[in-house]
């Protein structure tokens, strides 16, 4: 699996509008603060695509914890019913 974990859209701000008109990156002035704000902008989209995937992992783990605690419930169940088959 080499996938890339791109984002499938672009990154969005707190207000929902896309990174690059956030920062001014699309409108740089000069060269040098065009570069400046591109280099922020790849920062904060890598910030923000590790904490997406931390979340999603996050969520997974849960998930998975939920899963295995129905399947503990359910073998106590049947433990119990065997008990008091033959008790």
């Amino acid at each position: 699996m080499t996938a890339s974990l791109e984002p499938a859209r672009a990154p969005r701000t707190a207000r929902g509008v896309p990174r690059a008109h956030a920062t001014g990156a699309a409108a740089g002035t000069n060269a040098g603060d065009s570069a400046a704000a591109h280099a922020v902008d790849a920062i904060g989209t890598a910030f923000d695509a590790r904490i997406e995937l931390g979340a999603e992992m996050e969520r997974e783990g849960e998930a998975l914890e939920a899963l295995a605690m129905a399947e503990i419930k359910n073998d106590d169940a049947i433990m119990k019913k065997w008990i008091a088959l033959v008790g």
